[in-house]
């Protein structure tokens, strides 16, 4: 629909611009959720693919930030496979968070933590991560310079790498005004009046 509406050269005024921004996102991700937040799985084995190359060459841990629970979800039944991971959203009780944390933290039995950014963004010192992955980005830039802060704390051994996996334009450029702490406000519509959307 949203591609229709673009194609069609309808407006896409501000007030409805973030609601089509996040679901473009959505789609990009690989799960959409419709009007009764339910979610459907979209196609994005190349992007899963992705993730899977950065994580067999990312040296030591990594955190792993998803905005969205069904994807959070879906990784991790993907990535337990293969790798040693955790989830923390916000459906993990606190107790058992603090366990995951002290976990990754003190052994070598959790690779991983794939996590919503919400859920990370203050207070945790996980430097033993050596590489932030995001999958998806967040539409809060105050949550995507805390969830990378920490990694980057006091105790750091070694540099950390961040990782922004993109398929388009508008993540590009959402990526883009996070690293600036600029205003996602009118991403999509400039996008679009660029004829790049």
């Amino acid at each position: 629909q949203l591609t229709l509406v673009v194609k069609s050269g309808q407006a896409i005024t501000a007030a409805n611009e973030a609601a089509a921004r996040q679901k473009f996102i959505q789609i990009s991700l690989g799960a959409v959720y419709d009007q009764n937040h339910k979610w459907h799985i979209v196609d994005a084995k190349p992007r899963i693919e992705e993730l899977k190359t950065v994580l067999a060459e990312a040296p030591g841990k990594t955190l792993i930030f998803v905005p969205l629970t069904s994807m959070v979800n879906l990784l991790y039944k993907e990535l337990s496979k293969i790798r040693k991971c955790a989830i923390v959203n916000g459906d993990t009780p606190q107790k058992e968070r603090s366990r995951i944390f002290q976990k990754f933290q003190e052994t070598d039995d959790l690779q991983d933590i794939i996590a919503d950014p919400g859920t990370m963004a203050h207070g945790l010192d996980l430097f033993e991560a050596r590489t932030v992955i995001w999958y998806g980005s967040t539409d809060k830039t105050e949550l995507y310079l805390q969830a990378n802060k920490r990694a980057h704390r006091p105790g750091q051994k070694y540099p950390v790498t961040v990782v922004q996996l993109v398929s388009n334009k508008l993540e590009i450029e959402i990526y883009r005004r996070l690293e600036n702490n600029e205003t996602l406000q009118g991403a999509l519509l400039d996008m679009v009046r660029k004829g790049e959307i």
